[in-house]
């Protein structure tokens, strides 16, 4: 068992590393995806596809950028913190 307020933080800090830097893997994961399927409508044998369909592939692919880069930065905001909070307290 911890026996200091710093070990506690830490530990508490796992989960939150854990689902914030899974969020963040998610995202890219779906902008990558975004961008296989645009990259695969312009240029397969089905190339013709409706300019609408297009057109929300790319702005589908503009909403997993940024949801990834804000999850991202989520990421190294919650690791400074938890830094921070040790190097103070510890």
């Amino acid at each position: 068992m911890p026996d200091s307020f710093v070990s506690w933080v830490l530990l508490a800090a796992i989960p939150v590393l854990l689902v914030v830097g899974g969020l963040s893997a998610l995202h890219w994961s779906r902008y990558i995806g975004t961008l296989t399927r645009l990259h695969r409508s312009r240029s397969g044998p089905q190339a013709a596809l409706a300019p609408s369909t297009v057109a929300w592939l790319e702005l589908r692919g503009e909403q997993q950028y940024r949801r990834a880069y804000r999850r991202t930065w989520e990421l190294v905001g919650v690791l400074a913190l938890g830094l921070a909070v040790a190097l103070a307290v510890g």
